[in-house]
């Protein structure tokens, strides 16, 4: 019975179709079905029927190889677009439903923290292992944190982790106060940045434009500007908010700069 059934279930043409949406939806944010729970009567029709007939075909040949639909995908040229504004386009196709731009994606919880740690030179590279308290252990990835049904970690369940006592066909993704408190007032971003701030500049050194542009590679991967460094060697040498000596301004301007939008969405 359980093997007839899982058979009947992955010969049928609309199980393929589900599959590549959702790995679609996985790398733009929305599937080629908008509702990749519902591909009937009550869902949304596909923006690209034969693209998806197209990939569902090409997912078949390729042996349900999910690696070479991923690759199929990310070597397109759909995928390798900019997010720039077109006025033009804009008027014709308000919600990017033709895919005339990447749309700026915000990073979801698990690649936000994972960044923060990357980027401060603290984050855990072992693979494999037992899982553990996000709050308690700092280092490590956040696929291997522990997930509790009845109290799921404060930085996941702000960023929008869905509910892991629910199914959840897509994330959602909200834009609330409390996320930006967070980078303000938490723990985590505050201890990063004190150890970036420790790799970059050494401790009681003086902070120089150099320190500030190693400061923008390290977070942004591109040179500050001349603004930048005036605005950013005024905050430090005002002495930032609260703080009487440089390092700790130091490291508030970093808190600022992994705080920032630019470093929060993907262009």
């Amino acid at each position: 019975g359980r093997l007839q059934l899982a058979q009947a279930i992955a010969s049928h043409p609309l199980t393929v179709r589900v599959m590549v949406n959702r790995i679609w939806q996985n790398h733009f944010g929305h599937g080629i079905v908008r509702t990749p729970s519902n591909f009937g009567r009550l869902g949304t029709p596909p923006t690209h029927p034969e693209l998806l007939e197209y990939l569902a075909d090409r997912f078949i040949q390729n042996h349900y190889s999910i690696k070479a639909l991923h690759r199929e995908i990310l070597l397109s040229a759909t995928y390798q677009q900019s997010s720039q504004h077109s006025k033009v386009h804009y008027v014709k196709d308000p919600e990017n439903q033709l895919l005339w731009r990447f749309n700026r994606r915000r990073l979801d919880a698990e690649a936000l923290r994972d960044s923060i740690l990357s980027i401060a030179g603290t984050l855990d590279s072992r693979v494999g292992g037992i899982s553990v308290n996000l709050s308690k252990d700092e280092r490590r990835r956040t696929v291997y944190g522990q997930v509790k049904r009845s109290k799921l970690n404060n930085m996941l369940a702000l960023f929008d982790f869905p509910d892991p006592s629910l199914s959840s066909q897509q994330r959602s993704i909200t834009n609330i106060p409390s996320q930006k408190l967070f980078f303000l007032n938490s723990n985590l971003m505050w201890n990063q940045s004190g150890i970036l701030a420790n790799r970059i500049s050494k401790q009681g050194s003086l902070v120089t434009s150099q320190t500030i542009q190693e400061a923008y590679r390290s977070v942004f991967g591109r040179q500050a500007s001349t603004e930048e460094i005036e605005l950013a060697t005024n905050f430090i040498e005002n002495g930032g908010t609260q703080v009487s000596h440089q390092s700790g301004t130091f490291q508030q301007f970093l808190q600022i700069l992994l705080s920032s939008n630019e470093f929060l969405f993907v262009d």
